[in-house]
């Protein structure tokens, strides 16, 4: 996970993309400045160094292995810092089914750029929605976008209601998203 634009806020790419051979795919949270970036075959000495960086948290090799509480507590911080819910990250879930969960999250902010009529209702979070904000209290044009997103992504959104949080649609989002395997490159994570 890494921030994924340049400093003046215009390049769509994430970070250190361009520089090591080893990224294979990554995965924005729409306009948000956080990607996920997926790598094959890197080495030791590669690894060490993009986990040095402040602005990631690299996983394990052992997906099927499960944080530990300090972990848990660095990955929400870097998540929340960036908008991203992640109260439902603990020690009970492996690294797998985070990376499951967050690239569901990430794929519904990509699907709302693609459901927005214009460039300055493509984020969300420029229309005045937090994480914090209900289903009720969101503008018309959001709820609408918000059910095209579910509608188009094929996932069920009965269960949420007017107090649902904005928080909470997007870990719905992602945990029905996470049901579904995720191909990077031929192998499935």
């Amino acid at each position: 996970m890494i921030d994924s634009f340049d400093s003046t806020g215009q390049v769509r790419m994430a970070r250190y993309s361009n520089v090591l051979p080893y990224v294979t795919a990554t995965k924005d949270f729409g306009r948000e400045n956080i990607s996920l970036l997926f790598v094959k075959d890197i080495t030791k000495a590669h690894h060490d160094w993009f986990a040095a960086r402040p602005d990631v948290i690299a996983v394990p090799d052992d997906l099927d292995a499960s944080p530990s509480a300090t972990a848990v507590a660095n990955i929400q911080a870097f998540l929340e810092s960036h908008k991203v819910p992640s109260g439902w990250i603990n020690t009970g879930r492996t690294y797998r089914q985070i990376i499951r969960v967050l690239h569901g999250l990430f794929g519904f902010l990509q699907r709302w750029i693609g459901v927005s009529p214009s460039s300055g209702e493509r984020n969300p979070f420029n229309e005045g929605v937090t994480l914090s904000t209900t289903y009720a209290d969101m503008p018309e044009g959001v709820r609408t976008r918000l059910r095209t997103c579910f509608d188009l992504s094929k996932v069920d959104y009965s269960e949420l209601t007017g107090a649902s949080t904005f928080r909470e649609i997007l870990y719905e989002f992602g945990k029905q998203h996470a049901a579904r395997p995720i191909k990077v490159n031929g192998e499935v994570i």
